[in-house]
Formats: structure tokens, C-alpha cells, sequence
């Protein structure tokens, strides 16, 4: 008797233990499988957008798997029927998609007392901190990707998703956003639904969100969609979603090989559609000639590329005048075309008619309409017409000034280089004067250590050297040499050095 009353009170302390066991292995049972169901159908849904319907297929298999361990009556099984029931009518397999269809609507009328929120409700009706979320409409019971209650697609319902999904993207809640966008996309791009305008909206604010989240592969696969869907119909969306793709392909976050191959390709399919619509002789046909000639250039394309810019350049200049940053561009980059083809005659006749906008319209020009003329400034200099390459840098150096101020980089560059074509001329005594105003302009913006001036201070001390100046000389390299050397400057260091050498061996010579 007294062993059972131990045995008794024993046998409790060993079942609940055991049933807490059982309770916890439930417990992350079922988180696992929401886990999974989460995934595979968010891995469905983007499938889906991007029209892969077989990965779409196979995704939302999964999920509905998973979500068949839930209870009957749980409206997640509604969420997994209806997305593979989507997926099948795109692929014509309307006899199992009905049979779906007809399943979730017995798993939504077993429910229907008592109906838990739906995957979307779940995940974005979280509370946010902007206003903007409190004002937004509530969500609707909706499903992603549909609901048996919205045969293609309730507008209001719509409308909500799409405002909750903006409100979050302008929080910086990227993933809450898609989720929305995803849902607002599913009601729109439904079988029965009909108004392009809407996926078209649905389609652009998804592909915002991925370029927020520097998913471009996505976001451009969105934009080519809403493309396709306005070629004839809208033109004008057509373009806007091209020059969003051919945004995401210059952009450094998408810097891969084969890119700019890409880029061509869309920039030619946008100049077919402008010349279509709007014809050869509009401003916006030329602006896209000029990009595909930019983008042929950097595949060193450059006869391609000199054709393009040649051909839009009389267009732009009759749509916004001759000294138009359009038309200002167009024949920077046609003179780079013509100095990559050696065709020096061409390069020097545009180059000249952008310095010559100077005299009459020094405001519109900027520094990177100056670029083809410094280079052609080089290219002279090398070919040994010194003189004319010296015209061409005093020229520079006036317009910078005016445009830029006395104190930039280019600026000193182009001082250097004239003082470097009049030493090649063999005019010394003018070399000094662009030697000491580079070099003036550095020490003004730098410290006396700093390695800006190793450059400007090699140049005069070498001139000053040669011109038998040698206690100038001796004190521009004393100071030279104070400054630590960079890996490119050692070769000038050991020069430097042999000069102060020399200058101090004649100085004792001179002493006896």
C-alpha cells in the first residue's frame, strides 16, 4: 500500500516532463513547416512575376505541401491552392486548376466562422512609425496571389494594397513593400482581368522597390514587361520603361562584362520605337542616336559611334540651338570618335568649334566639353606641332579660368603641359611662367609636404637647372626632396638627387 501511494505520486513526475517534450517538438514541428510554407511561396510569387512558370510550379507544389500539415480549415492551404491554380491556367491546365480552385474554396467555406488572417494580412499589417502608415486604408482579406473572393481583382482592394505598399517604401521597409506590390501585381495579373493600366502601375512600383533593394536583374525583367505590354498600345509608357532599364545598366552596381552589349541592344530597340512614334528628326530619337553613339564608343566601336553622334548632332542643334549642353555633348563625344580613328582633320575642326563657344556663350560650356581638346593638345605635342599644341593649351587655361576658377587640378595640368611644349620648342625663358603659376596654385591649395607638389617643383627646379640657376634651382629641390616619394616618383627622386649633387659639387668648386 505504502509502495503504490509512491507510485502514484512518481508516475506525474515522469508523464510531464514526457508531455512538455511532446509540446515543444509540436511546437518547432510547426514552425518548421510555416518556415518552408513562407519561402517556397514567396520563391513561387517571384517566379511567377518574372513569368518562370515551371520554377513557379514547382514552388508552389512545395508550399502547398507544407501547408497541408496545417488544420483543414487553415486559409494558408486557400493562399497555396489559388497561386498553383494561377500558374496552371497560364500553362492551359485549366481542368487541375479548377480542381484547385474548387479546393480552396472548400478550405475557405470550412473556415469561414472563424478565418485566421492571410499570409499578407499577417506580414504587413504590422504597426510602422511613419504617419503616412496610419492614414493608409486597411487591407482587405486578400490572398496572395489571389482569392476565390476577387475574381480578377477587386479595384478597392487594389488600390489599398497598392497605397500600403507605397507607405512602406517610403518608410525604407523594403521586403513589407514587395510583399504588398506582390499582392497588388496578383490581383491585376489574374486570368479575367483586362486593364493593362493597372498591371502596368503594379509592374513599376514592384520594379521601384527591387531597384531600391539593387535587385536590377529583377526590376529590369519588371520593366521589360510593362514594355512589352505598351509597345503599340502607349508608346510613351513603352519609352519611360525603356530608359528605367537602360538606367539600371549604367549604374556601377551593374559594372559585369557584357553589359554595355546589353545596353546597345536596348538603346537600338528605343531608337526603332522613337523613330517610329515620333519620327528621325525629333529631339528625342537624336538624344538616344547620341547615347547609343556613348555606349558604342566605350565597346571601341568608334566608327559606329562617330555615325551615330554625327547624325544627331544637326537634329539637336535645330531643336535646342548650336551652344546647347545637347549639342555641346554631341560634339565632345564625336571629337573623342575622331581622335580614337586617328582622323586628326575631323577632331581638330569640332574641337575648335567648341572653343570658339567660348567667346560667345563661356557659360555653357563645363569641363568635360574641354576633354577632347586637351587631348588633342597632347596628341599635337607628341606628333611635335608644339606650337600649335601651345596655342591650344593657352586657350584651355584662359576658358578654365572662366569656368572653373584658377584653382583646379586641370588647370595645373595644363600649365605643366604648355611649359613642357615650349621646352620642346626649345623656349625655355616661356617655360618658366606656367612652370611657376602650377606651381603657385598648388602650394596655395596644399601643404608644403604634400605630394602635389612634387611634380610642379621637379619641372622648374629641372628648368632652373639647365638654365645654370643654381641656387634657385638647389632650393626648389632641397624642398622637393623634404617630400616623401610616391612609388611612381622614385625614378625623379634619384634625378632630383644627381641634380642637388652636382649643383653642390660645383659650389664647392667655386669656393676654391
Amino acid at each position: 500500500m505504502k509502495n503504490s501511494r509512491y507510485l502514484l505520486i512518481f508516475i506525474p513526475c515522469l508523464l510531464f516532463p514526457a508531455a512538455a517534450v511532446f509540446g515543444t517538438t509540436l511546437l518547432l514541428e510547426r514552425q518548421y513547416h510555416q518556415r518552408f510554407f513562407e519561402k517556397y511561396l514567396l520563391d513561387g510569387e517571384r517566379a511567377y512575376v518574372h513569368r518562370r512558370l515551371d520554377e513557379a510550379d514547382a514552388s508552389y507544389r512545395l508550399a502547398l505541401e507544407q501547408a497541408n500539415s496545417f488544420a483543414a480549415d487553415d486559409q494558408r492551404r486557400v493562399t497555396a491552392s489559388n497561386g498553383l491554380a494561377c500558374v496552371l491556367r497560364q500553362r492551359g491546365q485549366e481542368e487541375e486548376s479548377s480542381r484547385l480552385e474548387d479546393q480552396a474554396r472548400t478550405v475557405a467555406g470550412l473556415g469561414h466562422q472563424t478565418k485566421p488572417p492571410c499570409r499578407t494580412q499577417a506580414v504587413i499589417s504590422e504597426p510602422a512609425s511613419p504617419p503616412s502608415l496610419d492614414q493608409a486604408v486597411p487591407l482587405q482579406e486578400t490572398s496572395v496571389p489571389g482569392s476565390g473572393s476577387l475574381p480578377g481583382g477587386d479595384p478597392q482592394a487594389l488600390e489599398d494594397m497598392r497605397k500600403k505598399g507605397r507607405a512602406f517604401l517610403l518608410s525604407a521597409k523594403l521586403p513589407e513593400s514587395e510583399k504588398c506590390y506582390l499582392a497588388a501585381l496578383y490581383m491585376c495579373d489574374r486570368p479575367g482581368s483586362k486593364s493593362s493600366k493597372e498591371l502596368t502601375i503594379c509592374l513599376k512600383d514592384l520594379a521601384a522597390v527591387y531597384v531600391d533593394e539593387a535587385r536590377l536583374p529583377e526590376a529590369r525583367l519588371l520593366n521589360e514587361r510593362v514594355f512589352a505590354l505598351n509597345e503599340r498600345s502607349d508608346p510613351g509608357e513603352a519609352d519611360a520603361a525603356l530608359s528605367t532599364i537602360a538606367s539600371t545598366y549604367v549604374s556601377v552596381e551593374d559594372n559585369r562584362p557584357g553589359t554595355q552589349a546589353c545596353l546597345n541592344a536596348l538603346l537600338e530597340k528605343q531608337l526603332c520605337l522613337r523613330a517610329r512614334v515620333w519620327g528621325n528628326n525629333d529631339p528625342r530619337t537624336a538624344a538616344t542616336l547620341l547615347d547609343l553613339g556613348v555606349s558604342q564608343r566605350l565597346q571601341h566601336s568608334f566608327q559606329q559611334a562617330s555615325r551615330s553622334c554625327k547624325k544627331a548632332l544637326p537634329v539637336l542643334a535645330a531643336s535646342y540651338g548650336d551652344y546647347s549642353p545637347q549639342v555641346l555633348r554631341c560634339r565632345a563625344e564625336l571629337a573623342r570618335d575622331y581622335l580614337a580613328l586617328n582622323d586628326f582633320k575631323q577632331a581638330r575642326l569640332v574641337c575648335y568649334q567648341i572653343l570658339d563657344t567660348a567667346d560667345t556663350h563661356p557659360d555653357a560650356l563645363d569641363r568635360e566639353h574641354l576633354k577632347p581638346v586637351q587631348g588633342l593638345s597632347g596628341i599635337l605635342t607628341k606628333q611635335g606641332e608644339f606650337g600649335e599644341a601651345a596655342a591650344l593649351y593657352r586657350r584651355l587655361i584662359a576658358i578654365r579660368e572662366k569656368i572653373q576658377g584658377r584653382r583646379n587640378n586641370e588647370t595645373v595640368a595644363n600649365l605643366l603641359s604648355l611649359g613642357d611644349c615650349y621646352r620642346l620648342n626649345k623656349e625655355d625663358v616661356r617655360a618658366e611662367q606656367p612652370y611657376r603659376q602650377a606651381l603657385t596654385i598648388v602650394s596655395q591649395a596644399n601643404k608644403a609636404d604634400s605630394a602635389a607638389l612634387l611634380i610642379p617643383l621637379t619641372r622648374l627646379a629641372d628648368l632652373y637647372y639647365h638654365q645654370h640657376r643654381l641656387a634657385e634651382a638647389e632650393k626648389l629641390l632641397r624642398q622637393r626632396l623634404m617630400i616623401k616619394d610616391e612609388g611612381q616618383q622614385e625614378t625623379s627622386a634619384l634625378r632630383s638627387r644627381k641634380m642637388l649633387s652636382d649643383i653642390l659639387s660645383q659650389s664647392k668648386m667655386g669656393r676654391k
